[in-house]
């Protein structure tokens, strides 16, 4: 029978008090509010587990940091997709544009964005974001104002040209600062709204052109296209000024804005501290050499720039309505934002995603699979036009940049150089690689079909994908070698049975995932790794690696790799993730469906375009010819 604790003398009873309590107990204690729960799910998802002074902290950076990059970067895809607008909207008649100046005048301002990529990156290692960005978007917003007065097609092509170079600091640049303040569970997600604002100036481009169109043409003697781009400069001008007096600059060792506490400016800082986020350093040989050693400085760039041109398929909606002459200039505006919307919705929904589970890889390889049946279609060019248009809206699906970028910044996150060079050189190598690959394949003698560039755009999906599959086996492979120097540091830690801080690997699937105690689980603060079966990457890596019976052993999984092998990498990587199996499956149902679905819509148009229909024979008579040319099913 036991004992009460008033059964016992009273010597006893502060010996029964310091029993540790149950699991249920501390599960209960840990447990976050309802409210917090509902935060994690939509929003971090280790919400629960950071302390008021930091969720006011990412409050107040949501509110500064996201409106100034989102506002910038939706004025610049407003200007860069304005000249779109203003082509089919009375541009080309005015220029006589009629051979391929639209293609010329596209490229030169691709070339001008990529030659100014890793420049500015360069240039924010000294000089401070908020006055580089500001400045830029004010030029850009000057030289918006002067294509209203454009004569000439040279003239045109040379304000596209620095329109362009001021531009280009916006996107690398942004991504760069986002990953200076966020933390990996946090960065993905803000990343997509980000480039959100994207589709949103794109689409929000073609209404307020048909609106221009409809109310201002031959306002004051100019043209609707001309009062675009007045109106563009009115709404960007104000932008640059509002990123002069609130962008943040860096955390460490940058200017504290007025609405930051010291307190929390040193948080910000012991954040990135904490997830191996140094501050910009100095730029000398060493450096440089320890760049160009390392793998990612060459996969990194060259896996964007095949993911990029193969998101070239859905650019060209607008002069494919128009040659069907079946719509209006306002339609022609306004029917390639359902497309930008779907890709707004869409680049949202792969970011969130890929913060709540936690993956970069499967959620990049997903929407890469669904892109190749646009693609196919466009390909094919069936006769339906309506199969044609949903092609052409769907292509846009397939935008994971953010995710990429997010990506990116992690496998690059213990060297501030490193991730500024890698960002910048994958936009603008994708930018320089658009510049001549579209006028060799989307020459506008071509059009509406495309013979050349929809096939071409097929091929850089799928090669895209290939390459996506490459760096992430690679990047698995650095973590279980301690390639990264925290990784090292962490593995030595483990090994003589030091505490990790589980604060950088809670998350919602961890709970669900992590095969351990309900309290360990719970937990927060410092726990022994002996209790958790599993072995940790370092905070940027995709998941953690475990060790059940049956499915693998430390050996197989130690710091120094083993063999280097593709075939020993690919079962490495099948036994580090519970849920590989499950993802494939459902990609290949994925694939062979889209692959059914396509050949099913266009075997009927392949047959009426090309090839007369079969000469119906009756079996049971068959002709004399039929039997000369068909006598292998009359032997069966």
């Amino acid at each position: 029978m036991s004992a009460t604790v008033q059964d016992l003398s009273p010597e006893a009873i502060p010996v029964v008090n310091t029993v540790p309590p149950r699991a249920e107990s501390v599960k209960r204690k840990n447990n976050p509010t309802t409210l917090q729960s509902f935060r994690s799910f939509i929003w971090d998802s280790d919400t629960h587990l950071k302390s008021p002074e930091e969720r006011r902290l990412l409050f107040k950076l949501d509110c500064c940091i996201l409106p100034c990059l989102c506002l910038g970067f939706f004025c610049k895809y407003l200007d860069q997709t304005n000249l779109n607008h203003a082509y089919v909207s009375g541009l080309q008649e005015a220029l006589g544009w009629y051979g391929n100046q639209y293609t010329y005048a596209t490229s030169l301002y691709t070339v001008g964005y990529a030659i100014m990529q890793v420049p500015s990156t360069l240039i924010v290692q000294r000089v401070r974001p908020s006055l580089w960005l500001a400045f830029c978007e004010i030029v850009w917003a000057l030289l918006t104002f002067c294509q209203c007065a454009v004569k000439n097609t040279g003239s045109m092509y040379a304000l596209r040209f620095l329109v362009a170079l001021f531009e280009s600091a916006f996107f690398p640049v942004g991504l760069y600062l986002l990953g200076s303040w966020y933390t990996p569970t946090e960065l993905a997600k803000r990343a997509a709204i980000f480039h959100f604002t994207a589709s949103a100036g794109s689409a929000f481009s073609g209404y307020m052109q048909a609106a221009v169109y409809a109310t201002l043409d031959g306002r004051y003697g100019l043209q609707g296209w001309q009062w675009l781009y007045i109106v563009c400069g009115i709404i960007t001008a104000p932008c640059g000024f509002l990123i002069l007096f609130l962008l943040p600059d860096y955390p460490s060792g940058g200017q504290k804005r007025w609405y930051l506490t010291d307190a929390e400016f040193e948080l910000a800082q012991e954040r990135m501290r904490k997830h191996h986020r140094p501050p910009p350093g100095k730029i000398d040989r060493g450096v440089i050499k320890r760049i160009l050693q390392r793998w990612h400085i060459y996969m990194i760039p060259l896996t964007y720039t095949m993911y990029g041109l193969g998101c070239a398929s859905g650019s060209y909606t607008s002069i494919w309505l128009k040659s069907t002459g079946d719509y209006s200039v306002a339609q022609i505006n306004t029917i390639p934002t359902i497309g930008n919307v779907i890709a707004a919705v869409t680049v949202l929904l792969w970011g969130f995603l890929s913060d709540y589970f936690g993956s970069r890889y499967y959620l990049i390889a997903l929407p890469t699979l669904l892109a190749i049946f646009p693609n196919i279609v466009l390909t094919i060019w069936p006769s339906s036009n309506p199969l044609i248009l949903a092609a052409f809206l769907i292509a846009g699906a397939q935008y994971v940049t953010a995710i990429y970028y997010t990506w990116f910044q992690e496998i690059c996150s213990s060297d501030p150089l490193e991730r500024a060079i890698v960002i910048s050189l994958s936009n603008g190598l994708q930018y320089a690689f658009s510049a001549w690959v579209s006028i060799l394949i989307f020459p506008q003698v071509d059009r509406p079909n495309f013979k050349k560039g929809f096939p071409t755009t097929l091929a850089f999906v799928i090669m895209g994908l290939v390459l996506a599959t490459i760096v992430n086996l690679l990047h698995r492979r650095d973590i279980r070698r301690g390639v990264y120097d925290h990784t090292v540091e962490r593995k030595e830690e483990e090994s003589i049975g030091g505490n990790i801080d589980l604060k950088h690997y809670k998350s919602k699937k961890l709970a669900l995932r992590w095969r351990t105690a309900p309290e360990v689980v719970d937990g927060i603060g410092e726990e022994s790794c002996a209790s958790l079966r599993c072995d940790f990457h370092h905070p940027s890596s995709t998941s953690a690696s475990f060790l059940d019976e049956g499915r693998g052993s430390p050996e197989r999984y130690r710091p120094d790799g083993g063999s280097s092998s593709l075939l020993s990498l690919l079962h490495s990587v099948h036994h580090t993730d519970p849920y590989l199996i499950s993802t494939m499956r459902f990609i290949t149902f994925t694939f062979l469906t889209l692959i059914g679905i396509t050949t099913a819509l266009a075997a009927p148009a392949q047959l009426t375009a090309r090839d007369p229909p079969p000469k119906t024979i009756t079996p049971w008579q068959p002709s004399a010819r039929a039997v000369l040319d068909n006598p292998l099913p009359l032997a069966f």
